[in-house]
């Protein structure tokens, strides 16, 4: 049997395990919820009301904007005065310093959803892309110092700490995973609709589509964490890294840690019950990161580039932990 045949017939024995495990673990969900249907109605309220009061009226409009901005043609102006320092810190095209802006303003899945449309206009390469997504997936201010540093930790200088950290990672990330000198492809221009009314309809129908996209990730997530903690899943995989932590001296967190791997703003509000800079950095951590939600939000955008679900987890663990390490210096300089 030669190599090639071995390779495929090895990973036709792993998808399938894969598709094993998926279904197992469908079924056992709706089990779970059929057990106690009300507590889970709940959780899905809850969901929907966490979409619809924090994510929705942050990201709905720039979703909308940023649509129409790329319709109108203009992208190519806006981002050839940024075209040397962005090609020497990244080696990517010029419309990336565009697209990280957006993303450092709008937060998730923004970003992810840019590098998608631009990619599939043809405005970008397959390898720019790769590229981008190491620095252009971010979190956004209004949750990170709005929901995060005022609401969740009760102090506003936390979140703008936060997200410094968080953005700064980014850009260490896009140098770190730059790769290696290439001629990037040269950005074509969107052409807009030629009617006005037309292009407002698509933009909008385009817009809530992707709206609705991220919502019912959000719900199905914020599900999923109710269930993993009620069934004490959490608390086993817990249980390790808490061990793990103690090493350095530091107790309690592991349950946020766990909570914010599947949905990061539920770990982002367990950490904040706890005092010091170790929470903070570790909510930093996981904002970078994302969160399995998130990561499944960005990959049905970046999916399109065809840039690997593995790939992607690997930059969002080099950003993490940039993220960890900047908190922590800027924590020991403005917080303690």
């Amino acid at each position: 049997m030669t190599t090639n045949k071995i390779l495929t017939k090895n990973n036709k024995i792993f998808k399938n395990i894969e598709l094993l495990l998926l279904s197992l673990s469908t079924i056992f969900v709706l089990i779970v919820i059929l057990s106690n249907p009300k507590r889970y109605n709940t959780s899905v309220l809850q969901g929907l009301t966490m979409f619809l009061t924090c994510v929705l009226p942050g990201l709905f409009p720039f979703m909308f904007f940023t649509k129409l901005l790329s319709s109108f043609g203009l992208i190519e102006k806006l981002s050839s005065r940024l075209e040397k320092p962005t090609r020497l810190l990244f080696n990517t095209s010029p419309i990336s310093s565009y697209v990280l802006l957006i993303s450092a303003i709008s937060g998730y899945p923004v970003g992810a959803k840019l590098i998608s449309d631009l990619y599939l206009s043809n405005s970008i390469s397959q390898s720019d892309a790769k590229k981008m997504c190491s620095f252009c997936t971010t979190s956004g201010p209004l949750f990170v110092i709005g929901t995060v540093g005022a609401v969740m930790f009760g102090n506003i200088t936390v979140g703008i700490v936060i997200y410094i950290s968080h953005i700064l990672a980014s850009v260490m990330c896009g140098i770190t995973l730059r790769g290696k000198s290439q001629q990037s492809q040269k950005i074509s221009s969107v052409v807009p609709l030629h009617r006005p009314d037309n292009l407002l309809s698509k933009t909008m129908l385009d817009t809530v589509q992707n709206i609705l996209l991220v919502g019912g990730y959000i719900t199905i997530f914020f599900l999923i964490s109710d269930i993993i903690f009620d069934t004490k899943i959490a608390t086993v995989v817990a249980y390790p890294l808490e061990k793990f932590l103690s090493l350095f001296g530091i107790s309690g967190l592991s349950n946020g840690i766990v909570g914010g791997l599947l949905e990061v703003t539920r770990g982002c509000k367990i950490l904040s019950a706890f005092t010091g800079i170790w929470p903070i950095c570790f909510a930093a951590s996981l904002i970078s990161f994302g969160g399995l939600s998130i990561t499944i939000q960005s990959m049905a955008y970046l999916s399109r580039c065809k840039i690997k679900a593995r790939y992607f987890v690997f930059v969002k663990c080099v950003h993490a932990i940039f993220t960890f390490f900047i908190c922590l210096g800027l924590c020991k300089l403005f917080i303690v």
